[in-house]
C-alpha cells in the first residue's frame, strides 16, 4: 500500500514585511525588507492505492482509493472513488449541512477581486514612477514608500469591505441569512438553523456503479424550541426526523437529480420516500418507527440525562400521560421510580415495554422487561459493577477486581 496527498491554499492571504536593521552602526538607515504572503493550506485530496498479489499466480488486484475535500464551505470528505484493475468505478458523493447556502450567498461578492484590482494599481503606478527617466535613489525608494502606503489602504478597504458585509455584529450576510431561514420552509429552515450552530450533519448521500446511481439516502430534519435557556439566548433543538431513499426498480439508475437549494426551499429527487421517521422533545428522541411498522417510543428520566422505558406498539404522546414527568426528572429513589414506571405495564396491555433506573454518572441500577422481571445492579465504592442479581435478590453474577501485588 502506498498514500499520496496534495494540499490547497485559500487566495486570500494575509500581506506582511519583515524589516531587518543590516548597519546599526550608522544609525539604523541601512535596513533589509522583505514582504511575504500568510496562507492557510486544507488537504485537497489523499490518495491510498493497494495492490495485491496472488502468491501462486503471481497476479495482481489493485485498488485506488481517493478522498476529495472539494467544498468551499468545509472540509469534510465531498467524494470517495474507487476504482479496481478489473474495471469496476464506484463512488460516493456527499452533501452536507454547509453545502446547502442560501443563493444570495453564492452571489455576494467576496470582496477579493477588487482588493487585488487595487493592488495591481499599486504596482502599476510604482512601476510607471520607478521607470521615469532621471529618477534618483531617493526618489525610487519615496516611489517605494508610496507603494507601500497605497497597499495599506488598499488593504483597509478591504478589511472594511468584510467587516460590514461578513464580520461586523450586524453584517449583510448575517441579516440576509436570517431573513432567508425566517422565510424558510420547513425542510428548508432546520438547515440554517445547524448552518447558525456550526452543526455540519450529513444530509445526501449517494453512490454510484460507473457511472450509474446505485442507491442514495437524504436525511431530513425538523426544528423545535428548546424548553430551557441556555444563558440569554434559547437554542432552538434541531432533529432528525427521517430518513429518505430512492428505491429503484432496477439496480442502477442512470437518471438522478442532486439535490440543491435556493432561498428559501429544499429540492432533491422526486423519488425519495421515507424510511425511517423519528420525533424528539427537548433534544431526546421519544418516537422512532420505519415506515409501515410499530413506533419506539423513549421516556427520559433524571433531567432528560437517561432513557428510562422503551415502549414498543404505542405512541408518545399516549405514554406520557400515564407518568408524572416529575417523578421521573427527579425521583426520591429507585423504588419510587420503578412504582411510577408500573403505570406503563397496566395502562399500555398491548404494548412491549422495558424500565430502567440508574445510578448518575455511575451506571444502570435496575432493568423490568416486558414480562415484569426486574435484574438489579449494585456497584462497589469505586462505582464498579459488583453483583448482579435476579428479582428475588439472589446474586447471579460476581465481579472482583485484582491488581498487581
Amino acid at each position: 500500500m502506498n498514500y499520496k496527498f496534495d494540499y490547497d491554499s485559500t487566495k486570500v492571504f494575509t500581506p506582511g514585511l519583515i524589516i531587518r536593521n543590516i548597519a546599526p552602526n550608522q544609525g539604523g538607515l541601512i535596513t533589509s525588507m522583505t514582504e511575504y504572503k500568510l496562507r492557510g493550506y486544507w488537504k485537497k485530496y489523499s490518495i491510498t492505492n493497494e495492490t495485491l498479489i496472488d502468491k501462486n499466480t503471481f497476479k495482481e488486484l489493485s485498488t485506488s482509493d481517493t478522498l476529495f475535500y472539494t467544498s468551499p464551505y468545509h472540509r469534510s470528505v465531498t467524494r470517495k472513488a474507487s476504482t479496481k484493475s478489473t474495471g469496476s468505478n464506484l463512488a460516493t458523493n456527499f452533501k452536507y449541512v454547509f453545502d446547502f447556502i442560501p443563493t444570495f450567498a453564492t452571489s455576494m461578492s467576496d470582496g477579493w477581486d477588487t482588493y487585488q484590482s487595487s493592488c495591481k494599481s499599486c504596482d502599476a503606478i510604482y512601476s510607471q514612477r520607478i521607470s521615469t527617466s532621471g529618477i534618483t535613489t531617493g526618489g525610487k525608494k519615496l516611489a517605494w514608500f508610496k507603494r507601500r502606503i497605497c497597499l495599506l489602504n488598499a488593504r483597509k478597504n478591504y478589511v472594511d469591505y468584510r467587516r460590514t458585509n461578513f464580520m461586523d455584529p450586524s453584517n449583510v450576510y448575517a441579516n440576509a441569512h436570517l431573513s432567508a431561514k425566517n422565510n424558510a420552509d420547513a425542510a428548508f429552515k432546520p438547515i440554517l438553523e445547524m448552518q447558525d450552530q456550526f452543526i455540519n450533519a450529513p444530509i445526501e448521500t449517494t453512490s454510484w456503479v460507473n457511472g450509474k446511481l446505485a442507491s442514495a439516502n437524504f436525511n431530513s430534519f425538523s426544528i423545535q424550541p428548546r424548553v430551557e435557556s441556555l444563558g440569554w439566548s434559547i437554542i432552538p433543538n434541531v432533529f432528525l426526523n427521517s430518513i429518505n431513499s430512492i428505491k429503484l426498480t432496477i439496480p442502477l439508475s442512470a437518471s438522478f437529480q442532486p439535490s440543491g437549494n435556493s432561498n428559501s426551499t429544499i429540492t432533491k429527487d422526486s423519488r425519495y420516500t421515507p424510511d425511517y421517521f423519528y420525533n424528539s422533545f427537548n433534544g431526546r428522541i421519544v418516537e422512532q418507527n420505519k415506515d409501515g411498522q410499530p413506533k419506539d417510543v423513549y421516556l427520559w428520566g433524571y433531567n432528560q440525562k437517561y432513557p428510562v422505558a422503551k415502549i414498543s406498539n404505542s405512541d408518545y404522546n399516549t405514554a406520557k400521560q400515564f407518568v408524572n414527568q416529575a417523578i421521573l426528572s427527579n425521583p426520591a429513589s429507585d423504588a419510587q421510580l420503578r412504582e411510577e414506571l408500573k403505570k406503563l405495564y397496566i395502562n399500555l396491555p398491548n404494548a412491549q415495554i422495558s424500565t430502567y433506573t440508574y445510578k448518575p454518572l455511575v451506571g444502570m441500577t435496575s432493568q423490568t422487561d416486558a414480562k415484569g422481571m426486574t435484574t438489579y445492579y449494585e456497584y462497589d465504592a469505586f462505582g464498579r459493577l459488583k453483583y448482579v442479581k435476579d428479582q428475588n435478590g439472589n446474586i447471579v453474577k460476581s465481579n472482583d477486581y485484582h491488581y498487581k501485588n
